[in-house]
């Protein structure tokens, strides 16, 4: 971009057009255009703040990063407290109270790929309307439910999203705190004296001893991951209480360096995660339109 600094115009907005070439720099293809606006309002990390939570009990922690889509691979959920993030003050609790609002944090960080052109781009605080969509709320739930790193090493496994009996599983589980909280179980309104930050507008009581409704796409992934767990679940000497992370982990194994390979050499297994990648892929597809029309992001 040339800039005319004479031009004493107050820029509001710009647009510019938008190109890509192959790697020989030879086959050159206009896009579309890419609109840059000066951004006034408050970014997500006010809007997030809103729901921490410190005198419960964590069920797990999410890494917090800045605003820019270019953040996005260092926001993640783990029951791992992470020293390193702890003191530098980017780690925040995850608790029966504020499941459902880092769930909506965690997957519109996620459900949209960042590329070149939309790195730089800013999440928002976002408007109104996202409290009255039911739907929308437990999208991204369910989604986030099976777009984390919890693993069974770390502590209890509370994220285990279905009952012993859903997975034919051969022992009980030691937390099915989240079959409960799904069936409606769990209480999550709290007192203010409970330390809560949460303001009075923007607490979700989305769980008031009803189970929660999903809605199509969601019910498919459920379907996808109680397939996968299932099968895990019919082999000798496992981990009752495994994740989804510590199931890849179980067919996928390491490499010499440590590192969990990307492929299994079990079939099955590879057909139930394709599908399940599947399912979460339409539901993402779901929630992307609602990330831009609730202003969480800007096109």
């Amino acid at each position: 971009m040339i800039w005319d600094l004479c031009n004493k115009k107050e820029i509001k907005q710009i647009e510019t057009d938008i190109f890509e070439s192959d790697k020989s720099g030879k086959n050159v293809v206009q896009l579309g255009v890419k609109i840059f606006s000066i951004v006034k309002e408050k970014s997500i990390g006010e809007w997030r703040t809103t729901f921490y939570s410190f005198n419960e009990k964590p069920i797990a922690y999410i890494i917090i990063v800045g605003p820019s889509m270019q953040s996005n691979n260092n926001t993640y959920i783990t029951n791992e407290l992470v020293e390193s993030y702890r003191k530098k003050g980017m780690i925040a609790n995850i608790t029966a109270s504020n499941l459902v609002p880092m769930s909506i944090y965690l997957a519109i960080r996620k459900v949209i790929e960042t590329n070149w052109l939309n790195n730089k781009d800013l999440y928002l605080n976002p408007r109104e309307k996202w409290k009255n969509d039911p739907e929308f709320q437990t999208d991204c739930f369910a989604y986030t439910l099976f777009e984390n790193i919890i693993q069974s090493k770390f502590g209890v496994n509370d994220w285990i999203p279905f009952t012993e009996n859903d997975v034919n599983a051969k022992e009980k589980f030691d937390s099915n705190f989240m079959s409960d909280y799904i069936n409606g179980k769990i209480k999550t309104e709290q007192k203010q004296t409970d330390g809560l930050l949460f303001k009075k507008d923007s607490l979700i009581k989305i769980n008031s001893n009803k189970p929660l409704q999903f809605s199509d796409e969601a019910k498919s992934v459920f379907d996808a991951g109680r397939e996968l767990w299932k099968y895990y679940h019919s082999h000798k000497n496992i981990n009752i209480n495994a994740s989804l992370y510590d199931i890849k982990e179980h067919f996928q194994g390491r490499d010499e360096k440590g590192k969990m390979k990307s492929r299994s050499t079990d079939e099955k297994y590879t057909k139930l995660i394709g599908d399940l990648r599947e399912k979460l892929n339409l539901l993402a597809d779901k929630i992307k339109p609602k990330v831009y029309e609730y202003e969480f992001l800007k096109e």
